[in-house]
């Protein structure tokens, strides 16, 4: 019983979050210019994580922005990144086939020679 309290209490305050994330948005709804105090309206926190690939053209960097009232949201893919993410997948997989290829003829032969 105590964990079904729980549980309701949780989607409540979630509901409330929402509730003020909309009022806030409404609040925000006809704007010309992003300003300072809109921005600290709406984010909480932003978290730059370390850096991937060197300085290369490969390089990235994750950027987590926290909203007020309803936290890390993620924008979903669009279906050419997912598009994009499964080839390049399906190309990792590939070398990591030829790698493994590879690794077992070296296998076999240095038994050969053993």
């Amino acid at each position: 019983m105590s964990e079904l309290e729980t549980a309701t209490e949780r989607i409540s305050n979630k509901a409330v979050q929402i509730d003020k994330f909309v009022r806030l948005v409404k609040k925000y709804r006809d704007f010309e210019e992003m300003t300072s105090p809109m921005l600290n309206d709406f984010i909480e926190k932003v978290v730059i994580h370390e850096a991937e690939g060197g300085r290369t053209k490969d390089r990235t960097q994750q950027v987590d922005i926290y909203f007020n009232f309803i936290g890390n949201f993620v924008l979903p893919l669009s279906e050419d990144e997912v598009e994009a993410l499964q080839s390049e997948e399906a190309l990792q997989s590939e070398e990591a086939r030829r790698a493994e290829e590879i690794a077992e003829r070296k296998r076999k032969s240095s038994k050969k020679y053993t």
